[in-house]
């Protein structure tokens, strides 16, 4: 096998491989037409942009769930390396008389030493406004 053979992009595995499959699936089993397959757009770039949009509109729909009944929040983080940790936020609550649970944000890394200086810096601020309190008492 030739070393350039193996130098393939997941573009053009989608493209070659993939597509002619799915094609030739919908056509020999299901005995469907195969034209919206050959118009489908495969490029990483692509796929990107549209599974981004489906996750903003599944986060709007629970969002707008959400705002109409009662729901939990759980919040768990771990970490990953110094000062870095992965947050996962869920919510939890009923829909249609069962229960549900589904992830708010893709879990997102978190820098603790950025969460820690803005600690201190609000710290500070209130502890500054404390004692201009005790000064006009």
């Amino acid at each position: 096998m030739v070393y350039e053979e193996l130098e393939t992009t997941t573009e053009e595995i989608h493209e070659d491989l993939i597509k002619p499959s799915i094609s030739a699936f919908l056509k020999t089993v299901l005995e469907k037409d195969d034209n919206a397959v050959k118009a489908m757009p495969l490029s990483n770039n692509i796929v990107s942009i549209i599974t981004d949009q489906m996750s903003d509109d599944n986060e709007t729909q629970l969002v707008e769930k959400l705002k109409s009944r009662y729901f939990s929040l759980q919040m768990d983080e771990s970490t990953r390396r110094d000062s870095e940790i992965v947050l996962s936020i869920s919510a939890r609550y009923i829909d249609k008389s069962e229960f549900a649970e589904e992830m708010l944000r893709q879990p997102m890394l978190v820098d603790m030493s950025d969460i820690s200086m803005q600690y201190q810096e609000e710290s500070s601020e209130i502890q500054n406004s404390t004692k201009s309190a005790r000064k006009l008492l």
